[in-house]
């Protein structure tokens, strides 16, 4: 994977570069193709996936424009987290360009809901974005209930967000297995729960690292959006899935 300036209103952009000819897929909701437990994007039958940690460490660190060349269907995943991606873009650095970002300011509460999962957009700071975040994994020990509020205006993704990592409960990598989904994985490289809270392997970065890893996620698929979202975004329990029906909400309300 290789990231590549992009002249000023030209958005996020994914490029197969495996394929002849290249196909160009823009990080747009437009493209999203469902998959299970990721978000991917689709031009065609060309198609990239998980690319929600890609889309989570470019938007984090306050990237408008950009090229992602690629020559697998399939990000690189690494241990989990978006840190490999921020870190590249530490090091090459940012250009401040000279048209003004577009904002999307929530005009209006809106609510998406999938049993007992629940994300809102609603109205907040008119210059940046607020996640408050309720992970609730109360049938095992080792995660329990976590909330956290992560202010774009003050806090720091780079440290805060982008190194955490993925997590699965056992049963859930066993399934995920089972399914040929992250099979060149090792319980080294993500985060896997036993039934009594215990970890597979490793330890936890920090205490919370579950519920700042949904942020992570979260702020992956609102990218989506194509435009920096100012506000408040409250989410329970919320998946990909359901990070993509808010944002085709936000969608409709632009229309």
């Amino acid at each position: 994977m290789r990231f590549l300036p992009a002249p000023p209103d030209s958005g996020i952009a994914f490029v197969r570069t495996d394929v002849d000819p290249p196909v160009r897929i823009p990080a747009d909701i437009s493209q999203a193709t469902p998959m299970e437990r990721r978000t991917a994007l689709g031009q065609g039958d060309v198609t990239v996936e998980t690319v929600e940690h890609v889309l989570s460490a470019v938007w984090g660190m306050g990237i408008d424009n950009l090229t992602i060349e690629t020559d697998s269907p399939e990000a690189p995943n690494t241990d989990g987290s978006a840190k490999i991606f921020s870190d590249a873009i530490t090091r090459a650095g940012i250009e401040q360009q000279e048209p003004q970002t577009l904002l999307y300011a929530i005009p209006e509460p809106m609510v998406v809901t999938s049993g007992e999962s629940m994300l809102a957009a609603l109205r907040g700071p008119d210059d940046r974005l607020e996640i408050l975040y309720d992970l609730d994994y109360s049938d095992n020990p080792g995660i329990g209930r976590q909330a956290l509020r992560f202010d774009f205006g003050t806090d720091d993704y780079a440290t805060e967000i982008a190194p955490t990592r993925t997590f699965l409960l056992q049963a859930e990598a066993e399934y995920m297995r089972s399914i040929g989904a992250g099979s060149h994985l090792s319980e080294e490289d993500i985060v896997v729960f036993k039934p009594n809270g215990e970890l597979m392997a490793g330890n936890l970065l920090m205490p919370d690292e579950p519920v700042r890893h949904k942020i992570c996620d979260l702020i992956g698929d609102l990218s989506l959006l194509g435009r920096r979202i100012t506000g408040r975004i409250v989410a329970s329990r919320s998946g990909h899935e359901l990070n993509r029906q808010l944002v085709r909400a936000l969608v409709d309300k632009l229309a």
